[in-house]
């Protein structure tokens, strides 16, 4: 699925806070975009090669971007969703 100007617009998006673990041991932590109505696992499992992640600071959603990474998914262990309340804070 790609987001184009015909068929893309910021309502119909999710921000998905996680984080993702990878082949290598390293994690990244931030936001994933997905249509309304995509899961997770739908996201993870389209046909794109690559995902963009945009990072953030400090490994909390209100901490502010840091950058935007592109990760191959076939790298990826597992994206662990990390649920957030309306101020950005983790749900524990």
């Amino acid at each position: 699925m790609t987001f184009s100007k015909t068929n893309y617009h910021m309502h119909d998006v999710l921000r998905i806070f996680g984080k993702v673990k990878m082949q290598d041991g390293s994690e990244y932590r931030g936001f994933v975009y997905a249509h309304r109505g995509q899961r997770l696992q739908d996201l993870l499992n389209d046909g794109r090669d690559f995902i963009p992640i945009e990072l953030v600071k400090d490994y909390q959603p209100d901490t502010g971007t840091i950058g935007h990474v592109l990760i191959s998914k076939r790298f990826i262990i597992s994206f662990e969703e990390i649920r957030v309340n309306k101020e950005n804070a983790p749900l524990v």
